[in-house]
């Protein structure tokens, strides 16, 4: 099954080069055809190519600079994204997915008044200001390292492209609790946020590593007082905390970047039948003392309860 994200894509490159083709040279219609053709067959070199070809000969044709401003965009080339939409911008003032990647690009490059222009262009509320753009816009999904582990772990954004790990990764991702990362602006599946559905987000790039390291260690949870007991004993020390075996879900691809919370949406991935008293747990700290001192006092207030060693799994960017 073709991933959502490459059919997205697709469909946005269509859009922009099909309503705009008539009246411009057939060759540069066949050059950005080919472009698309080798996008979506990962072949990026002979993509880039074949839009720079139709560029050349449709210079006043914006569709084959959306789609350079993509392409590039999934690259971190940043510089060139943002020439490239201005250029679309400039052919096609009215172009809002031209603007949004403009703003995304901007705001990896730190350029915060052309963000600014760009996001407000593109239809979005922004307050006035200099320097980064601090909004509360609430928790939001975000699929993090998406070329090496993909993992869809919960943020709060900050703005329209930037959101912070609240989550903890597990160590796979690269991830940690407090990164703040780059996020791409088109659904990529969907998850529920109470009782309403929210867009899944890819990342695009780390901007600031956390100072937070991720530590893991396995436990013996007699029951669920034991969890709330333990839980009361990390909180006591500012500690967060994520228990692996029962708070995270593993999820085929297209269950992932569709939506797994809807009935008749393919099929059911298995759940663990009652109460498992092994448990690895996720710790987000700067120190291996206090989650020491948690523990201690955890196992010395309840019979059964145990833990294993605890690992320094990811480096914090204030320990590496």
């Amino acid at each position: 099954m073709p991933r959502l994200l490459d059919r997205t894509r697709a469909l946005l490159r269509r859009l922009a080069g099909g309503a705009a083709a008539p009246g411009h040279p057939r060759e540069a219609v066949e050059a950005n055809e080919r472009g698309n053709r080798a996008s979506e067959a990962g072949d990026l070199a002979a993509a880039e190519k074949a839009y720079l070809d139709a560029a050349r000969l449709a210079p006043g044709w914006s569709s084959p600079w959306f789609n350079l401003g993509i392409l590039w965009k999934h690259q971190a080339r940043w510089e060139e994204t943002r020439d490239a939409c201005r250029r679309v911008l400039a052919l096609e003032p009215s172009s809002a997915g031209a603007a949004w990647n403009l703003g995304i690009a901007a705001t990896a490059l730190g350029d915060w008044a052309e963000a600014r222009r760009a996001w407000r262009d593109a239809g979005v509320s922004i307050p006035d200001g200099k320097g980064p753009i601090e909004l509360t816009l609430g928790p939001v999904p975000i699929r993090v390292s998406t070329a090496d582990a993909p993992e869809v772990v919960w943020c709060e954004r900050i703005d329209p492209a930037r959101a912070r790990v609240v989550s903890i990764p597990t160590p796979d991702t690269g991830r940690r609790h407090g990164d703040l990362v780059l996020h791409d602006g088109a659904p990529n599946g969907w998850r529920m946020l109470g009782d309403r559905e929210v867009p899944v987000f890819d990342e695009l790039a780390l901007i600031v590593p956390s100072r937070f390291a991720t530590f893991t260690v396995d436990v013996d949870l007699p029951s669920e007082e034991d969890r709330t007991a333990l839980e009361a004993a990390l909180s006591a020390r500012e500690l967060v905390a994520e228990d692996w075996t029962t708070q995270m879900q593993l999820l085929c691809k297209a269950c992932s970047e569709g939506r797994p919370h809807a009935a008749g949406e393919g099929h059911v991935h298995r759940e663990a039948a009652g109460w498992k008293v092994e448990h690895t747990i996720g710790i987000a700290a700067e120190a291996l003392a206090p989650i020491e001192d948690a523990l201690a006092e955890w196992v010395r207030g309840g019979p059964g309860r145990a833990h294993g060693e605890i690992v320094r799994a990811l480096a914090g960017a204030a320990l590496a």
